[in-house]
């Protein structure tokens, strides 16, 4: 117990015997495959297996044959390369199936890491629950408990070595432990040991070993006052902090990329524990998944790798039982507390039940019941995460050492007639039956296609690009374990979820060799322009991935018309040759975002495209350009505040409220892929049937132009604003017309050239407000005759009187339109017209330095006879 000197551990027979019954059983519940390990590999398709294939290969290419550190990655998002701090984070995972590799193949040698890995787990645990308990029967029940515990399960379905393979837990607890108890440089170096191998995920630190350490260090807290067991804990210290700090100080160092990366991922609350999974199996259970608690099961988990959270009833009830038999006595307390704590800290931020976060109505609003995880995502360590149900592991860790305490109590109470080993083995049986994860087992296949075949082939003589199209998860890990076969460069390629714009070319590629109408809110590139484009990127093979996400017959379709026949294909692939081509062009090359914009609809004179929140186009360049972006908008129903990101930064901002031009700063783009994206910071509206119909809106009055309505579109519609006509214009932003007092500046005005007397005269006034305007100001265009007297003018507020400038925002910039009616007997003749401001409350004008008094000559309008 632990208030004593520690036992001698645990015999290498016991042990060596307990390692073969897990291994068998871990074999027998992956059947069958221990029978086809060179062609499945275990997890399931589209889980992380194929992605930790290629990284076992990436570690025995990089630092096993060439010195090199895994993190620097050029084969990736090439020719630029990555740098994944990440990965280094890994190591303590990889490394043996890595050396494994040397012999093997990598795909192999995953498959024998992931058998491995539960019953090396159960065996390290049952070394130091023996060490805890003193019987062996207890510790192989608390190995059991651990090794096979639905938490690993789930990681294994997903493909997740570096979440199943856990031998450092126990390890590091049982040297901790000793140490505590006894010192000795042996006890230190094998805490250290245990720590770095405890630390093969990123989330393992903060998950397991900090809170791991406080409740041993807690519960030992008097065995500090003597001098050599703190010089062992500072040794065992300091060394474990030389072993992992060269691990995880790039990622320290990173700390803000790697934390952009995890909000870009998003999903805390989805990958956080149901508080209903910890007592309901998981969905997949094969008694679970055919009975009429299936679709309650299957609320409860969200994401099924991440957020499994069944104790079992059998290890819950060994854990009550010890806690009772040892009431009143410490030894139970640091496993009871960091049970509790992982248990609350597993269900992440909000409290959820059945799927359902719930709520506290407050003051008569609802709020959500917020959870400890909340305050302690903001940490460094736990910025890095984004599935706080990876709590589970320490959880269930906890729970098997409670448990085994619990059968170790359990065991001398039982009559001389029942035999202990029968009930420990009834109580396995049971605990491995209701805690299955699934069954059978799911197996992922391993790639031998043509297309790879083919590339292998090629690749041995070349070193062009391969690009995996479409760019999504599926196509990812399908072209990361394709590199393992074939070698060449991957465009893109994203490994342990990247780094933030990792993909920007793989994304614009994607986009590029995608259909599109002839006439577009961009200009359409010409094929020569595409083949340029490519040949930046050293692109030679085209990898099209029936099975992605996003795959669409008309991109194969597109592609065999433009490319030749396919060099090789497949049920579910294609493999495309590019043409070498010279990386030469002098016009920008455009592509729209895939599956982000509606359908083409005519406007006016130009098409069209709408917007949902946000959209995204690329611009290619061949060399670094200075220039402007232009393009035209078309508001629904309200006005929206509309922000322009070029390359992830905001480059202006936008009140879009009138069908109206706009233009951005000044830009300096680099060469390459030029990431445009349009975000409306008031959310989407909802549109019935086509604008078009109604002629008009009413914030900006009828439309401008003529438009033709389809009758035939139909339905609601979210949508936040239209584009057209957008193009990347050479060379600085114009400069603005006008500053009116210190709050409002005029950057563009037109108006037609001639209009007939009696007609209305539209006047286009694009303004940006330099500062939040004070004041609520009045626009005013007056007409004037060659004696300067007033023919006509129009006094009003922007859109239509809807907008006040007390509404406006600091370098926000607003186009709307004053109408100026015209008398219908006005003569024929060239009319100046001037415009002003005017607060509204005193008629103050506003003073501006390129007029007098107030007011500017903006030009003149030639007047026709009706």
């Amino acid at each position: 117990m632990f208030d004593r000197i520690p036992q001698r551990p645990a015999g290498w027979r016991s042990v060596l015997a307990a390692f073969g019954l897990y291994q068998l059983l871990a074999i027998l519940l992956t059947l069958p495959a221990v029978a086809h390990l060179s062609t499945v590999l275990v997890g399931q398709l589209g889980s992380d297996a194929h992605e930790n294939v290629w990284f076992i290969w990436w570690v025995r290419e990089s630092l096993l044959r060439n010195a090199a550190s895994p993190a620097l990655i050029g084969i990736l998002n090439h020719p630029a390369g990555q740098y994944v701090p990440l990965a280094l984070t890994q190591l303590p995972a990889f490394m043996l199936p890595a050396i494994l590799s040397l012999w093997v193949s990598p795909a192999l040698a995953y498959n024998l890491a992931m058998l491995l890995a539960p019953a090396l787990n159960a065996a390290a645990m049952f070394v130091f629950t023996f060490d805890v308990t003193g019987r062996r029967l207890a510790a192989f029940w608390g190995g059991l408990l651990f090794g096979f515990s639905p938490a690993i399960w789930g990681h294994m379905s997903g493909g997740h070595l570096n979440l199943v393979w856990l031998v450092g837990f126990p390890v590091f607890a049982f040297f901790l432990r000793r140490l505590l108890l006894a010192a000795g440089w042996r006890n230190a170096a094998g805490t250290a040991l245990g720590a770095l191998l405890a630390c093969g995920h990123p989330n393992l630190p903060a998950y397991f070993l900090l809170p791991t350490s406080l409740v041993l260090v807690w519960a030992h807290a008097g065995q500090l006052r003597h001098g050599n067991i703190r010089a062992a804990l500072l040794a065992a210290t300091a060394l474990a902090l030389a072993l992992i700090l060269p691990l995880y100080w790039p990622m320290l160092a990173a700390n803000a990329s790697v934390s952009a990366t995890n909000a870009q991922v998003g999903g805390v609350v989805t990958q956080s524990v149901d508080v209903l999974s910890v007592f309901m199996p998981p969905p997949e259970h094969p008694l679970l998944r055919r009975s009429a608690l299936a679709a309650l099961a299957q609320s409860a988990v969200n994401t099924p790798y991440e957020a499994i959270g069944y104790a079992g009833y059998a290890a819950l009830l060994s854990a009550a039982f010890g806690l009772w038999a040892l009431r009143g006595r410490p030894t139970l307390r640091p496993w009871l507390g960091l049970l509790l704590g992982a248990g609350v800290l597993m269900l992440g931020p909000l409290l959820k039940v059945s799927g359902q976060v719930l709520t506290l109505v407050v003051e008569g609003r609802a709020q959500s019941i917020l959870l400890p995880y909340q305050a302690l995502a903001q940490l460094p360590l736990f910025q890095w995460s984004r599935a706080p149900a990876r709590f589970a592991l320490t959880f269930h860790f906890a729970l098997a050492v409670l448990g085994a305490y619990g059968v170790a109590q359990l065991l001398p109470r039982l009559r001389p007639a029942m035999p202990a080993w029968l009930v420990v083995g009834a109580l396995a049986a049971f605990s491995i039956g209701e805690r299955l994860v699934a069954l059978p087992f799911p197996l992922a296949p391993q790639l031998a296609t043509p297309v790879l075949n083919t590339l292998a082939g090629m690749c041995a003589t070349s070193s062009r690009t391969v690009v995996n199209i479409p760019a999504e998860y599926t196509a990812n890990y399908l072209g990361l374990y394709g590199q393992t076969v074939h070698h060449c460069p991957l465009l893109g390629g994203r490994v342990f979820r990247g780094v933030p714009n990792g993909e920007t070319s793989l994304q614009f590629v994607d986009a590029l060799l995608r259909p599109g109408p002839a006439q577009d809110i961009v200009s359409r590139p010409a094929l020569e322009e595409v083949n340029a484009a490519l040949a930046h990127y050293a692109v030679g093979y085209i990898h099209l991935h029936h099975l992605a996400e996003g795959y669409s017959e008309a991109q194969r379709n597109w592609l065999r018309s433009v490319f030749p026949e396919p060099a090789a294909a497949g049920d579910v692939e294609d493999l495309f040759i590019v043409a070498p081509a010279a990386p030469n062009g002098t016009r920008p090359v455009w592509a729209l975002a895939p599956w982000q914009w509606t359908d083409v609809e005519q406007w006016g004179s130009a098409p069209a495209r709408w917007v949902n929140g946000s959209a995204r186009l690329f611009i290619f360049l061949h060399q670094p350009q200075r220039g402007h972006l232009v393009f035209t908008a078309i508001p629904g129903l309200q006005l929206h505040h509309m922000d322009l990101l070029v390359n992830g930064r905001v480059a202006g901002t936008y009140a879009i409220g009138d069908w109206a031009p706009y233009a951005s700063p000044t830009l300096d783009l680099p060469a390459g892929a030029n990431v445009i994206e349009f975000v409306d910071r008031s959310g989407a509206e909802h549109l019935w049937g086509d604008l078009r119909c109604l002629g008009g809106t009413p914030l900006a009055g009828r439309f401008s132009q003529t438009v033709v309505c389809n009758p035939h579109l139909k339905g609601d519609r979210a949508v936040s604003v239209a584009l057209q006509t957008v193009d990347f214009v050479p060379g600085a932003a114009p400069a603005p017309l006008a500053q009116f007092g210190a709050e409002l500046q005029l950057l563009h005005a037109d108006w037609p050239t001639e209009v007939a007397a009696g007609a209305d005269l539209p006047v286009l006034l694009a303004w940006q407000a330099l500062q939040k305007p004070g004041a609520d100001y009045t626009f005013f265009i007056h007409m004037k005759d060659a004696a300067g007297n007033l023919v006509a003018q129009h006094d009003g507020q922007a859109l239509a009187n809807n907008f006040s400038t007390l509404h406006w925002n600091a370098d926000e910039q607003l186009s709307f339109h004053l109408t100026v009616p015209l008398p219908a007997g006005l003569p024929a003749g060239n009319y100046p017209l001037v415009l002003g401001v005017y607060a509204a409350q005193t008629g103050a004008r506003l003073d501006t330095a390129q007029g007098t008094a107030g007011l500017l000559q903006l030009g003149t309008v030639r007047v026709r006879a009706p």
